[in-house]
């Protein structure tokens, strides 16, 4: 009585009978957000986008898996190179250098930048529903001395500081 429908089946507080038919409801996924921090990454996937036939921008996505977490963050970059475009100032501070002249004459491809190292700044912003999501913010070039595995530099500390 009372957890049982009108055919004496018991009755989960997550279903619903409608004709014969059994509806069943969970509760969204939340996804689990990278607590913010800069963290000691890995650039382990290179992407450039275009679609054809459009006048969509080429973009390049870069994958950032963080040290010590099975987590990875990804940042999307209009396909420029140069003066102060994001790809380009980003692309500096994970090589460590410059690109040379020749590469930027012969066009430059992003892929060297897959297998290297850098620190990336986490925070969180809100999508366009208002559901919270971890952000890269910056990139930088990997200390000397890496960041211990995932271990966030407090919220408190400047960034400024850390790269000290």
């Amino acid at each position: 009585p009372g957890t049982e429908n009108r055919h004496g089946d018991r009755k989960s507080p997550n279903t619903k009978n409608t004709m014969n038919t059994k509806l069943m409801f969970s509760a969204p996924k939340r996804a689990v957000l990278t607590p913010e921090g800069v963290y000691a990454a890995l650039v382990t996937k290179v992407s450039v986008n275009s679609k054809e036939g459009t006048e969509a921008p080429v973009t390049v996505e870069l994958e950032f898996t963080l040290n010590g977490l099975n987590q990875s963050v990804c940042r999307t970059y209009p396909a420029k190179m140069k003066g102060r475009s994001p790809l380009f100032r980003d692309a500096k501070s994970i090589l460590r250098r410059g690109p040379k002249p020749e590469e930027l004459e012969q066009g430059f491809d992003p892929a060297i930048l897959k297998g290297e190292g850098c620190r990336v700044h986490i925070a969180h912003r809100l999508d366009h529903n208002g559901r919270p999501h971890s952000q890269t913010i910056t990139v930088m070039a990997a200390d000397a001395t890496p960041v211990a595995a995932a271990a966030p530099v407090a919220a408190t500390e400047p960034v400024a500081a850390v790269a000290a």
